[in-house]
């Protein structure tokens, strides 16, 4: 039985379906993140389950009860907004005491819940200060601990890391992983970010134009992608065009080219990652290995970026440095493919 399930949500604002017919299952403990670009649904979404929206069709249950009666303040759901909406007149302990006082705690277990949560988010120094006083990553802890104090059954989290720089932002990537499989809560996360769910998401829900393109560990999204949409979103992606659509064994820049499991019909195009692609500087001919010229190399830090060409087609590799420091621009090298790195993708 699924811990949550959304059976046939579809919300709509005038014209516009912000989500259309979204069904999905989100196991107890899980960290799922709803990934897509501006404009996807996935806010919405996340609104529709925290009561926050009412959907034109459909039901969010948990634990198989619809939670269409329950009003959002009485679900039980704790929510960081992209803004944090800390009160800026309370302290920092009056900001996570606040959903405890609406829950109806007595003093003495809010005090000692309160004493936890900051304790928990390393924040004990600061429970006297105004959110104005503490920097962006401590705004953050307190969002959460906020949210976390009523002991919710689900934490929903709109772009939380969005407004952080990148080091704070990957920072609390870690901690707030940590912090989830620390308490086993089932939590919901909305981002635009593609790093940031690969990193911390049991499964992925990746969206585009209110409707769920795929669903999957980052594994999975990432080197079995459902759709070209997919691919291309998560990380970056070469795509060739084969010498003629549909011919079977295909060939590429007048070389054979040998994929992995079943080829699409009609197939026209291959995808393939950078880091997948090997530079060769032995020039012999063979399947998967196709004649190329180097045309540009950038130094990235953990790797470096080689632009190259075959067959009048450009591709970029992604090498370590040392095996990318000895191509000059203009090199004749052999750009090998590796048979299982060959994305075959069923063309819409």
């Amino acid at each position: 039985m699924a811990f949550m399930t959304l059976q046939d949500i579809t919300k709509r604002f005038d014209r516009v379906v912000a989500v259309a017919s979204v069904n999905l299952e989100i196991r107890e403990g899980e960290l799922v993140f709803f990934l897509g670009p501006s404009g996807c649904g996935k806010t919405t979404l996340l609104r529709v389950i925290a009561g926050l929206e009412i959907p034109d069709t459909g039901k969010v249950l948990l634990k198989e009860n619809d939670l269409a009666p329950t009003p959002a303040r009485l679900r039980n759901f704790g929510m960081v907004f992209q803004s944090y909406s800390l009160f800026l007149n309370m302290t920092v302990a009056q900001n996570v005491s606040y959903g405890l006082e609406c829950h109806k705690w007595d003093g003495n277990a809010k005090q000692r819940r309160v004493d936890e949560l900051l304790a928990m988010m390393r924040l004990e120094s600061q429970r006297d200060k105004y959110p104005n006083q503490l920097s962006g990553g401590q705004q953050q802890r307190v969002a959460l601990a906020r949210a976390l104090a009523p002991n919710p059954q689900v934490l929903l989290l709109d772009e939380p890391l969005s407004a952080l720089d990148a080091k704070v932002r990957a920072k609390l990537r870690g901690e707030v992983r940590d912090l989830q499989k620390r308490l086993d809560i089932t939590t919901i996360i909305v981002t635009h970010d593609q790093e940031e769910a690969m990193e911390m998401a049991d499964r992925v829900v990746v969206m585009n134009e209110g409707r769920i393109e795929q669903v999957g560990t980052p594994t999975d999204l990432y080197y079995r992608p459902a759709n070209l949409f997919v691919a291309d979103f998560l990380g970056k992606m070469n795509v060739l065009r084969l010498e003629e659509k549909g011919v079977v064994p295909p060939r590429l820049a007048g070389c054979l080219l040998s994929v992995e499991g079943e080829q699409p019909k009609n197939m026209e195009f291959v995808y393939v990652r950078p880091e997948a692609v090997e530079v060769l500087t032995d020039l012999r001919p063979g399947t998967n290995r196709f004649p190329g010229r180097v045309n540009k190399t950038t130094f990235l830090g953990t790797s470096t970026r080689v632009e190259l060409e075959v067959g009048k087609q450009h591709l970029a590799a992604e090498l370590r440095y040392k095996e990318a420091s000895i191509l000059q621009p203009g090199q004749e090298i052999t750009v090998y493919l590796p048979p299982e790195a060959v994305l075959t993708i069923a063309e819409s």
